[in-house]
């Protein structure tokens, strides 16, 4: 199906801008990828539910994205729909000690937030990129922490287009993973605790601290850490670090990361992937599992 005419179909069901044939490197933080047929932006929980029912009706694929943070699109794109959440996605209530966030809200503002109301529980995600459907899918985190455990409720739109609002106790999360999966994310409820600004501010030094800085193109930690190990150790003891195809590099400060440091395209990021595990299951006898999501057509 040629999609360059859905446009025309959509636009009475989302108010939101609709784009054709964009780049997907504009909407990842790898900022690589090819084109989408339509990327829509969508405002409202109802706008959402008719055209995701519409897609369906007409077996049109699509794709719901936050910020690409954890994303690597192909070189030859994706067909169909790109779901841009936009407009009431990116509210944020506060009541009490709960932080009320719809899912295209960032992990950063969502820490700013905390801390101008002197709430205590989300220092942790200082530093990490990505929005909060997508840390609640992939339970984003680090070592000892991860947004799992901060979480009172989750509202999702299931796949039989209800809206239904999903208790902690009813959500499994793993290490960078979730149940979540099988519903579109819309907005969560964060449990926090009191505590002074001089002590979160104190804490969120402390974990700044920890993380890694990188200044070129990313997608933060590529692979999981295998059972009792550390992917980027076993990577950097494969002789990895610094390692190049085209201008995708294993980050030298880190080799857990995959950095673009100039014009790289997908293609090259996958293939260094390749290396990578190929390299640490010859030598190590280990099999790392990816960490980030990657879609698009081949």
């Amino acid at each position: 199906m040629n999609y360059s005419d859905l446009d025309n179909e959509i636009k009475d069901l989302i108010k939101g801008k609709i784009e054709i044939n964009k780049p997907m490197k504009k909407y990842t933080s790898f900022k690589v990828g090819g084109k989408a047929d339509i990327v829509a932006a969508v405002d409202q929980i109802d706008q959402l539910k008719k055209l995701i029912a519409y897609l369906k009706e007409n077996n049109i694929p699509y794709f719901v994205i936050g910020n690409g943070t954890n994303l690597l699109i192909k070189d030859e794109g994706i067909r169909g729909v790109i779901i841009k959440l936009s407009g009431s996605f990116k509210k944020i209530l506060i009541t009490g000690q709960t932080i009320q966030a719809g899912a295209g809200v960032t992990l950063n503002k969502l820490l700013e937030m905390s801390i101008k109301y002197n709430l205590s529980g989300l220092e942790f995600t200082t530093g990490i990129p990505g929005s909060v459907g997508g840390s609640l899918l992939m339970n984003a985190g680090i070592k000892g922490c991860s947004i799992g455990g901060v979480v009172d409720w989750v509202k999702v739109l299931s796949p039989e287009m209800k809206e239904v609002i999903l208790k902690a106790k009813e959500i499994k999360f793993y290490y960078r993973e979730s149940n979540l999966s099988q519903y579109i994310i819309l907005e969560a409820g964060f449990s926090l605790e009191k505590s002074s600004r001089k002590a979160i501010l104190e804490r969120i030094k402390l974990y700044q601290e920890r993380r890694t800085s990188i200044n070129f193109p990313n997608a933060g930690s590529i692979f999981k850490n295998p059972l009792g190990r550390f992917a980027g150790e076993l990577i950097e003891k494969a002789g990895l670090k610094g390692y190049s195809i085209g201008d995708a590099q294993v980050f030298p400060g880190h080799a857990n990361f995959i950095q673009n440091i100039g014009r790289a395209k997908a293609k090259d990021i996958l293939l260094l992937i390749d290396k990578i595990k190929e390299t640490v299951q010859a030598q190590f006898g280990v099999n790392l599992e990816l960490e980030i999501k990657v879609v698009g057509d081949n």
